[in-house]
């Protein structure tokens, strides 16, 4: 059992389907630091229905640990407006209407209201 569960999980592991992309990480200074922020991008239309991605921006602290900054379901797009020296991000997806904007508020992003 266990080597058709290991073989089972090479598979999966491997393979993306249909309905499920693996995750990228993409890294981009946000906030022109200098150091980089990590975005984590995964596809599923299975767990994220029509907009079909999740996306988790983190950063790095000075205690070296990375922290998330923003975690939601939607497809990201960087603003050019910016509050407390972050890009403000919409995230949405088809059919939403006017997408969703987070704006930083100096620990993390937040929904704007």
């Amino acid at each position: 059992m266990a080597r058709i569960g290991q073989r089972l999980a090479a598979v999966l592991l491997t393979r993306s389907a249909a309905s499920h992309s693996f995750g990228a990480i993409e890294v981009a200074d946000l906030n022109s630091d200098g150091e980089p922020e990590a975005w984590i991008r995964e596809g599923s239309t299975f767990c994220y229905g029509n907009t079909g991605q999740a996306v988790v921006l983190l950063t790095k602290g000075t205690d070296g640990a990375w922290k998330v900054l923003l975690d939601a379901v939607g497809v990201d797009v960087v603003e050019k407006t910016k509050h407390a020296g972050w890009p403000d991000i919409s995230v949405g997806g088809p059919g939403m209407g006017p997408q969703p904007r987070y704006v930083f508020n100096g620990a993390k992003y937040v929904l704007r209201r």
